[in-house]
C-alpha cells in the first residue's frame, strides 16, 4: 500500500489568526495532494519541557505528533510558546519528526517569518507625514514574544527617526478581548486626551478601540487616526475601514506546509523572509484617496482604449485588496461581473434578462465561504465608477441607469444581510445540537447510551468523527510530564454523517489515524480538571474552531459527571462489607436482567442463600468473626455464579441472585456444587468454625407482570423447609 504523506499543524485557539493559518496550511495540501492532521491545543509556558502550560491539558494533544505517522510538522511557535525564547526554542526539540515553524527564526529549524517591524514603522511614519500626527500611542497586549516586540520596535523606531520622543505612558498593554481591555481602553483614553493616532498591534485590538472612541466622541479617521495589523479580512468591513499592516497569516502557513514538503522530500529546504507592508485606508486618512486611485485606472484604460476584460482584472485584484484567495473560480467570477457590467449598453440595462444574470452573478458572489476575502467598500466604489450616471447628459438615460444601480445595491445588501442571517440561525442550531450531545454524555452506561452522542455529531457540521479513549483516564498535572498509553479505545465513529458499528474497539495508538479516511482532520483534547481522556479526530471545517473547542470541553465535562455519577451509584448500590451490590443495587439490576431474558423467552431463576448459625458466630467468636463468615459465603456464591448472574446481599446474612443456566444439570446439580465449594473454602481459611448456607430456588413467572417480592418469597420457603430439615438431620445425630 503506498504512503500516504501526512503534514501536521498546530494551533492555539479558535482566534481568526488560527483559522487562517488553517486555511492557508489546507490549500497547500490540497495543491500537493497530502493529507493534513491539525492538533488544536492550547498555549505553552516557560520553563516547562512540554505539556506544562496554562491551558495544560489542551497543550496535551501536542503529544500525540510523534505517534501518529507523521512526515513533517509545522509550528507556529510565536502562538505556542508565546512569552520565552528559550521556551519557544526547546518546543521543536520534543518531535522526532521535521519540524518548520513559522513566525519565529528558531536555530537548526527551517522557517518562514514575517517581517513585522519594518510594516509598524511604515503606519506610524504614515500618521506622522501624512496625519501630522503628534502624540501616536501604541496598544499591545500583555503578552510580549518575540512577534509583540518587534511590533513595538517598529512603532519606537518611526518615532525616533521623526524627532519625536517615545514616552512610557503611551503604551497600554491589555489582557485580551473582554471588558476588562475595554475599561482599560476608556481609562487610558481619558488620561491621555492629546492622542491623535494609535497604532494596535493586531486588527482585534483596533476592533475594540473603535468601540472604546465611540464612547468618548472622537471619530475613527478625522478626530483620531487608527491602524491595526494583521489586515483580517473584517478589516475592509470596519467602519470607517480599518488601515492594517498587511501578514497573511494563510500565506505564511500556505509556504510552511511547502517547505515541510521540500524538507521530507529533500532533506533541506530554504528559510523564508516576507514582508509585511502597510496598506492605508480611512482609518488613517479623512481624504478618500482610494477613489481616486481606482477612478483614474478605469479612466486611464479608456483613454487608452484597453479591453473591458483588462479593467475587468484590474478591479478585480483591486476589490480584493491584498487578500488571499486560493479559489480561482471566485476570483473569476468576480471578474466576469465586472466584464458584464462593462460590455452593458444603457439599452441593456432595462432588460429582463439582465436584471437575471446580474441577480445570479450576486447570489455567486456574496457565498458564505469567499465573501470575507471581498473588500465591499471597494467593490462599490467601482460600481459606482462603472454605472456613473454623471456621464449621460440624456434624464431618460441618467434615470434607468439609477434605477438599475439601485437593483444591483439592493440585491447586494439584501445578499450580505441573509449571509448574516443564516451565520446567526446555523450557530443557534449547532448550540442546541451540542446541548442535545451534552444531554447524551449524561448517561448511566457508556457503552449503551454513547449513540446519542454519534447520532448528534452531524448536526453540528461534522461529517466525519472518532472519539478515542483511554482505558483509564490518565492524571495530568501542571508542571509534570505523563506517560502516554500504547493503547486507546474507539468509543464513536462516524463516517459521512453515519454512525458506523465498532467490530474492535482496542486501537493502537499509531493506527488512531486508519479510521479517518478524509484528507483533512483535526484532533483535540478530551479532558476535565486533570483527568486526561484521551482525543476526538474530526473533519470540523476551521471556520468553526470554536464549536469543535466547545464541543470537545463539553465531552470531557460530561465525562467526568458521568465517572461521578457511576461512582455515586456503585457507593449507594453497593454493600461495604462484601463489595457485591446491596438489596438497592440488586433489584434494580434484577429488573433489567428480566427485561433482557423474557424478550428471548430464557428462564430466568432467583437464588436466596443464607448463612447458617451467624448468630452462634457472632456470640462465641465475636462480630470481626461473623464479618468473615460473611464474606466467605460471598466468595462461595461468586465462586459458583460466575457468568450471566447478579449478586446481591438482601441484608444480613441473606443473599440474593438473579441468573441463568442453559444447561439445566446446573440446577440438578447445585446442592452438590455448594457442598463441594462450601468445603474448599473451609479448608482455604481454616476458621475456628464450619461455614455453611442453607438455600431456595425459584423461577421467574413470564406469564405475569413483574413481581420480585413473590419471588422472593417462593425461594424463600424453600430455603426455610431446607434450614428446618438441616435442623431436624442434626437433632436426630444428636
Amino acid at each position: 500500500m503506498e504512503h500516504s504523506i501526512k503534514a501536521g499543524l498546530m494551533i492555539t485557539s479558535a482566534s481568526d489568526y488560527n483559522m487562517e493559518i488553517c486555511r492557508g496550511a489546507n490549500e497547500a495540501c490540497k495543491e500537493l495532494g497530502i493529507e493534513l492532521v491539525i492538533f488544536f491545543g492550547g498555549s505553552v509556558d516557560p520553563n516547562v519541557k512540554f505539556v506544562q502550560s496554562s491551558d495544560y491539558q489542551k497543550a496535551n494533544v501536542y503529544a500525540f505528533a510523534n505517534y501518529l505517522d507523521l512526515d513533517f510538522l509545522v509550528i507556529p511557535a510565536s502562538s505556542i510558546c508565546r512569552t520565552d525564547q528559550k521556551t519557544r526554542e526547546a518546543f521543536p526539540k520534543y518531535f522526532h519528526i521535521p519540524v518548520v515553524t513559522l513566525n519565529s527564526q528558531i536555530k537548526d529549524y527551517p522557517f518562514v517569518v514575517y517581517n513585522n517591524k519594518k510594516a509598524v514603522y511604515d503606519a506610524v511614519s504614515y500618521m506622522i507625514e501624512k496625519n501630522h500626527c503628534q502624540h501616536i500611542g501604541i496598544i499591545t497586549g500583555y503578552d510580549r514574544g518575540v512577534t509583540a516586540k518587534q511590533r513595538l520596535a517598529g512603532y519606537q523606531e518611526a518615532l525616533s527617526s521623526h524627532d519625536m520622543l517615545f514616552e512610557e505612558k503611551y503604551i497600554l498593554s491589555t489582557p485580551g478581548y473582554n471588558i476588562d481591555s475595554g475599561n482599560l481602553m476608556n481609562k487610558w483614553l481619558k488620561e491621555n486626551p492629546e492622542l491623535d493616532g494609535i497604532m494596535c498591534v493586531t486588527d482585534d485590538i483596533a476592533y475594540y478601540l473603535y468601540r472604546e472612541l465611540e464612547k468618548t466622541g472622537k471619530r475613527v479617521g478625522k478626530d483620531i487616526m487608527v491602524a491595526g495589523f494583521d489586515d483580517k479580512p473584517e478589516s475592509t468591513h470596519m467602519v470607517p475601514p480599518l488601515a492594517s499592516c498587511h501578514a497573511d497569516a494563510s500565506f505564511i502557513a500556505y509556504l510552511g506546509i511547502k517547505q515541510g514538503y521540500d524538507l521530507y522530500k529533500n532533506g533541506s529546504t530554504q528559510n523564508q523572509y516576507i514582508d509585511a507592508h502597510f496598506i492605508p485606508r480611512l482609518s488613517v486618512d479623512c481624504e478618500n484617496h482610494e477613489e481616486t486611485e481606482i477612478g483614474e485606472f478605469i479612466l486611464f484604460c479608456r483613454a487608452e482604449k484597453e479591453s473591458n476584460e483588462y479593467i475587468a482584472q484590474g478591479m478585480t485584484q483591486y476589490v480584493f485588496d491584498n487578500k488571499l484567495v486560493y479559489s480561482s473560480n471566485y476570483q473569476k467570477t468576480v471578474w466576469s461581473f465586472f466584464t458584464y457590467l462593462l460590455d452593458l449598453s444603457v439599452k441593456d440595462c432595462t432588460k429582463h434578462y439582465v436584471y437575471q444574470q446580474i441577480g445570479d452573478y450576486i447570489n455567486l458572489i456574496f457565498n458564505e465561504d469567499d465573501i470575507r476575502y471581498l473588500d465591499l467598500e471597494r467593490l462599490f466604489l467601482c460600481l459606482s465608477f462603472l454605472i456613473n450616471t454623471e456621464n449621460y447628459l440624456n434624464m431618460e438615460d441618467k434615470i434607468k441607469l439609477q434605477s438599475f444601480k439601485q437593483y444591483i445595491y439592493l440585491q447586494m445588501i439584501s445578499s450580505y444581510n441573509y449571509l448574516l442571517l443564516l451565520k446567526e440561525k446555523r450557530y443557534t442550531r449547532r448550540m442546541r445540537s451540542i446541548g442535545q450531545v451534552n444531554k447524551g454524555m449524561l448517561f448511566e452506561s457508556l457503552n449503551d447510551d454513547i449513540y446519542a452522542i454519534a447520532d448528534n455529531i452531524p448536526s453540528l457540521g461534522i461529517h466525519n468523527a472518532q472519539l478515542y479513549l483511554f482505558e483509564t483516564p490518565v492524571m495530568t498535572y501542571e508542571f509534570r510530564p505523563f506517560i502516554m498509553p500504547k493503547t486507546m479505545e474507539l468509543i464513536i465513529n462516524v463516517e459521512n454523517g453515519q454512525r458506523q458499528p465498532i467490530k474492535n474497539t482496542h486501537v493502537l495508538l499509531k493506527d488512531v489515524l486508519n479510521l479517518a479516511k478524509q484528507p483533512y482532520k483535526i484532533l483535540t483534547s478530551i479532558y476535565s480538571n486533570e483527568n486526561f481522556y484521551g482525543f476526538l479526530v474530526t473533519d470540523c471545517t476551521y471556520f468553526d474552531l470554536e464549536t469543535l473547542e466547545y464541543l470537545s470541553n463539553q465531552i470531557g465535562i460530561s465525562l467526568n459527571v458521568n465517572a461521578i455519577v457511576r461512582e455515586l451509584n456503585s457507593i449507594s448500590n453497593t454493600d461495604e462489607l462484601t463489595h457485591i451490590y446491596n438489596r438497592r443495587g440488586l433489584i434494580q439490576n434484577i429488573k433489567l436482567l428480566y427485561k433482557e431474558y423474557k424478550e428471548v423467552s430464557e428462564n430466568l431463576y432467583f437464588f436466596i442463600g443464607d448463612l447458617d448459625n451467624l448468630k452462634y458466630i457472632n456470640d462465641t467468636f465475636g462480630h470481626d468473626q461473623g464479618d468473615k463468615a460473611i464474606q466467605t459465603v460471598c466468595e462461595i456464591l461468586n465462586d459458583i455464579f460466575q457468568t450471566h448472574a447478579v449478586i446481591g446481599r438482601l441484608g444480613g446474612d441473606e443473599f440474593g441472585i438473579a441468573f441463568t443456566c442453559k444447561n439445566e444439570d446446573f440446577i440438578i446439580h447445585i446442592d452438590s456444587l455448594i457442598q463441594e465449594r462450601t468445603q474448599y473454602f473451609n479448608e482455604k481459611y481454616q476458621l475456628p468454625y464450619y461455614v455453611s448456607l442453607s438455600y431456595g430456588i425459584s423461577v421467574f413467572d413470564y406469564n405475569s407482570p413483574f413481581d420480585l417480592n413473590h419471588t422472593i418469597r417462593l425461594a424463600d420457603s424453600l430455603m426455610y423447609e431446607r434450614k428446618k430439615e438441616k435442623h431436624l438431620q442434626r437433632g436426630k445425630k444428636g
